[in-house]
């Protein structure tokens, strides 16, 4: 993950915000530091403050980035994002993938509907926490005004009434809504970069590596772990020289 998906999604916001002069690793802190913040349900004092220093340092990075004119900023997203593109072709070659003959032989044609699977099947934001704002009966349990509440993405995405099969993964399954961007005005703003992302991404690492057997390792295998923010550590994987 730290080698091909990591660099390749800070990477590629990067040249969205027109962050020219952010380092890729100084990037992945942020991110990390923030979620330590995002998800300190426990309030612990320390993760708070690991989260709010990663926010001032933002703003102090970040400020001055945005300070000039509307025409250079524009200028600075164009080149950045010519090289992030160069770049998602260079990283393809040591990524990490869940293998699929058919996706290797096809990758293009299937990547939407594979991200899309994967997508539901991972959760990739496995709870949303949310208080109660008014009486309500949900499933028979009554919930009073400032009760908390974790809606457990990952639990809706497998359920057995909406997916057949649903702990399996299949790209050809009949497609329906899933909840892996949330709902309603709460969905996530950013759901077609992301989707966009992953389908760049896993369609280059196929057509890399996807006929010279791009296969997990059986030896390693991976773990996903994160309530908040879930995600597979490392994803290691083998293939045979072309």
């Amino acid at each position: 993950m730290g080698e091909c998906f990591e660099p390749l999604s800070v990477r590629s916001l990067a040249a969205v915000l027109g962050l020219v002069d952010v380092s890729p690793d100084t990037l992945r802190r942020w991110f990390a530091q923030l979620a330590q913040g995002a998800t300190n349900y426990e309030r612990d004092p320390l993760n708070q403050a690991t989260g709010d220093a990663a926010s001032r340092e933002i703003d102090e990075r970040l400020t001055p980035c945005w300070s000039g004119s509307r025409a250079s900023r524009t200028t600075a997203r164009r080149d950045a994002g010519a090289r992030a593109r160069r770049r998602v072709d260079r990283v393809g070659a040591d990524g990490r993938a869940r293998p699929a003959e058919v996706l290797a032989q096809r990758p293009a044609e299937l990547v939407r509907q594979a991200v899309d699977e994967g997508l539901r099947l991972v959760s990739p934001i496995g709870t949303q926490f949310r208080e109660v704002k008014r009486p309500v009966t949900v499933a028979g349990v009554e919930l009073e005004p400032g009760a908390p509440v974790s809606l457990v993405i990952a639990s809706a995405n497998r359920d057995e009434r909406r997916f057949d099969n649903p702990d399996r993964f299949d790209m050809f399954r009949p497609r329906r809504q899933h909840a892996a961007f949330g709902f309603g005005r709460h969905f996530c703003s950013g759901h077609w970069f992301s989707r966009r992302q992953m389908e760049i991404g896993v369609a280059a690492l196929f057509e890399r590596l996807g006929r010279c057997g791009l296969r997990l390792d059986r030896d390693r295998p991976a773990v996903l772990a994160g309530w908040e923010f879930r995600a597979p550590r490392h994803l290691h994987v083998r293939w045979d020289r072309s």
